[in-house]
C-alpha cells in the first residue's frame, strides 16, 4: 500500500494510528517547505526516524548531551568512511560510548523527531510500503500507541506551559535575593543548562536557540526556574524570529561558500601535487587551528578532506554578539593562510587560477544572496582574501 496526502486534511496522529492498526512496514516521508522528516515502521511499530533539520542530527544530540567530544566524533567519522556503518554502531565498536548509553540516546533521537511532527498542522506526506532504512542503528521498536498518547500529552503540556511563560522577547535575570539559596536548591541538568544561559541580556527566544533543546524540554525547565523564584523578568528587547533565522541563514551561506572554496583548492592542489598536496593542506590546518576558533568545528581527514557537516551547530558555542564576525574572519583568514602557504609551492600563477575558479564557482550563490552577505560584511571578508 502506498498513500499520500496533506496533514491539513489528515493529522499526523491519524496517519500514525492508521499505520499502526494496519501493521504496516515501510517509510512515511513528510515534507514542509525545505524540511523533510522520515519515520520507519515495521509491523506497525516505529523502528527509526530521520530529519533534514540540523538540530535533529544524531551527532548533535550526542555533542549537546556531553556524551561525545568533537575529537571522538572526528575519529568515528574516519572509521565510518572505511566501514560504511552508521554512527551509533561505530561509537560502540570503538568503545567511545557504551552500548546502553548509545541505545538510550538513539531512542531519544527517534522519539524527538516523531514528537516534533505532532505540532505540524500542514505538510505533504507519502507512505511507501516495504521501504526500510539501510542502517544498523541501535533502536528498539517503539510502541506507536504509546507514542500517540505521549505526543498528544506533550502538545497539551506545551500549550499550557507556553501560555504561562513570559513572551519570547522577555529578558530574564537570576533573582539576586535567591543567589544565596542556589547551593541548597537541587536543579536538574537541563535546568542548570538553561540557568547558565540567563545573563540579563538574552531574551527567551535567543536562549532557546542557543540551548539546541526541543521546545518542550526548554520551556519546562524555564517554567520551573521562574515558578521557583530563581529567575525573574527584568525587561524586554526588540526581537523577531526573523533576526535569529536570518543569522542562521548567513552562517549556512558562509559555510557553503567556504566549504566549496576549500574543496576547489584541494582539488586543484591534488591535481598539481598529488598526495603531497593533501599533506600541505593538513599541515596548514593543524598549524592554524589553535589560532582560529572556528577551525575546531571542522573535521579534516588525513587526506585533506574538510567535513563541515557539524560546523553550523558547533558555532552555537561562540558568543552571540561576535559569532558572525568570528566565523567570517576565521574562515577568510584561514583560506588566506592556505593560499599563501601554497603560493611558494605551486607559484603565483596557480594561486591566481585557484582564486579565479573560486570566484566563478561561488558567484551564483553570492549573486542570489548579495544583500544579506554585504549586510554582515561576509562578502567583504571573502573578496579581500582573494585579491
Amino acid at each position: 500500500m502506498s498513500f499520500q496526502g496533506n496533514l491539513s486534511s489528515v493529522s499526523f496522529p491519524d496517519v500514525l494510528q492508521l499505520l499502526t492498526l494496519s501493521k504496516k512496514t515501510g517509510t512515511l516521508s513528510l515534507r514542509r517547505g525545505n524540511i523533510e522528516k522520515k519515520v520507519y515502521f515495521k509491523n506497525g511499530a516505529i523502528i527509526y526516524a530521520e530529519s533534514s533539520v540540523q538540530e535533529d542530527r544524531f551527532d548533535n544530540i550526542l555533542l549537546s548531551a556531553g556524551i561525545l567530544k568533537l575529537d571522538d566524533l572526528q575519529k568515528a567519522k574516519k572509521v565510518q568512511e572505511l566501514t560504511g556503518k552508521d554512527l551509533a554502531s561505530t561509537l560502540v565498536y570503538l568503545n567511545i560510548a557504551p552500548k546502553e548509553k548509545v541505545a538510550e540516546i538513539s531512542r531519544k533521537y527517534v522519539e524527538n523527531i516523531v514528537f516534533s511532527l505532532f505540532s505540524w498542522e500542514d505538510g505533504e506526506f507519502i507512505f511507501d510500503e516495504g521501504e526500510l532504512p539501510d542502517t544498523d542503528v541501535i533502536v528498539s521498536s517503539l510502541n506507536t500507541m504509546n507514542i500517540l498518547m505521549e505526543g498528544t500529552r506533550r502538545i497539551d503540556e506545551w500549550t499550557r506551559i507556553r501560555n504561562a511563560l513570559p513572551p519570547q522577547n522577555a529578558v530574564l535575570q537570576i533573582a539576586g535575593a535567591n543567589l544565596s539559596q542556589m547551593k541548597e536548591i537541587k536543579l536538574s541538568p537541563v535546568e542548570t543548562m538553561v540557568l547558565s544561559l540567563i545573563d540579563g541580556e538574552r531574551c527567551i527566544a535567543e536562549m532557546q536557540e542557543k540551548s539546541a533543546m526541543d521546545q518542550l524540554t526548554f520551556a519546562k525547565a524555564l517554567y520551573n526556574l521562574i515558578s521557583s523564584g530563581l529567575v525573574k523578568q527584568i525587561g524586554a528587547k526588540e526581537y523577531t524570529k526573523k533576526s535569529i533565522d536570518e543569522q542562521r541563514t548567513v552562517i549556512e551561506l558562509t559555510t557553503a561558500i567556504y566549504n566549496l572554496s576549500i574543496d576547489l583548492i584541494l582539488d586543484l592542489i591534488n591535481r598539481k601535487m598529488g598526495k603531497s598536496g593533501s599533506k600541505v593542506i593538513v599541515n596548514t590546518y593543524n598549524k592554524f587551528r589553535p589560532k582560529y576558533k572556528v577551525l575546531e568545528f571542522i573535521t579534516v581527514s588525513d587526506d585533506g578532506i574538510f567535513d563541515f557537516s557539524n560546523f553550523v551547530e558547533m558555532c552555537n558555542q561562540l558568543p552571540d554578539e561576535t559569532r558572525l564576525h568570528e566565523i567570517s574572519s576565521g574562515l577568510s583568514m584561514f583560506m588566506g593562510e592556505l593560499l599563501n602557504s601554497l603560493s611558494g609551492t605551486i607559484g603565483r600563477k596557480q594561486r591566481k587560477e585557484i582564486s579565479k575558479r573560486i570566484v566563478e564557482s561561488v558567484e551564483p550563490l553570492i549573486r542570489e544572496n548579495e544583500e544579506i552577505l554585504k549586510k554582515y560584511a561576509i562578502l567583504d571578508d571573502f573578496k579581500r582574501v582573494l585579491e
